[in-house]
C-alpha cells in the first residue's frame, strides 16, 4: 500500500501499524521513517499533511519548548541532587537555552496518531528523544498536525 506523496508503506511490528520509507527531516538533518499507529487509509490526507509539515520544521520551531524542557531537567536535577553517584554524570545546566545542548534529536522515531481533539480529527506526531539527564526514560514532544508544539516533557507524561 502507498501513501500519496510519501511512498510505499511497510507493515509495522503491531497490527494496524505501518512504516513510511525514510524521509528527509530538516529537524533531524537525516532521513527518518515515520511509524503510523492505528493506520486507517481514510486518514491519508491528515497524515500526509502532518508528515509534510513536520518534515519542514527547523530547530527554531522547538524554541517554544525551552521552558518546559528546562523545567523537566530541573525537576530531575532537584530530585537527584542528593545522590552522589548520579551527580557524577548528571550535567549542570544553568541557563534554559543551554538545555538543547543536552538533547539528541537525530535518533528520534516519529510516531503518527490520528486523534480527536476539540471535536476534530488531527494527526499528532509524537517524538521520543534522548536527553543526557534522563537516559532511561527520555524526552518527548507532541506536534498537532505536524506543526504546532502542544507538549514537551517526560515521555511518560507526553505519551
Amino acid at each position: 500500500m502507498s501513501l500519496p506523496g510519501i511512498g510505499e508503506l511497510s507493515e509495522g511490528e503491531f497490527p494496524d501499524e505501518v512504516i513510511t520509507p525514510a524521509l528527509d527531516v530538516t529537524l533531524f538533518e537525516a532521513d527518518i521513517p515515520f511509524r503510523i499507529e492505528d493506520y486507517d487509509p481514510a486518514d491519508n490526507d491528515l497524515i500526509v499533511k502532518a508528515i509534510q509539515a513536520f518534515r519542514a520544521l527547523e530547530h527554531s520551531d522547538l524554541l517554544p519548548a525551552t521552558d518546559p524542557v528546562y523545567r523537566y531537567y530541573k525537576d530531575f536535577y532537584d530530585d537527584q541532587c542528593d545522590d552522589e553517584e548520579v551527580m557524577e554524570w548528571l550535567p549542570v545546566i544553568e541557563n534554559p537555552e543551554d538545555v538543547w545542548n543536552h538533547v539528541t534529536m537525530g535518533r528520534c522515531e516519529p510516531i503518527v496518531q490520528v486523534e480527536e481533539r476539540d471535536k476534530e480529527r488531527h494527526a499528532v506526531i509524537y517524538l521520543e528523544c534522548e536527553c543526557e539527564w534522563e537516559e532511561e526514560h527520555g524526552l518527548a514532544f507532541a506536534f498537532l498536525d505536524g506543526t504546532t508544539l502542544i507538549e514537551a516533557g517526560p515521555c511518560e507524561e507526553v505519551f
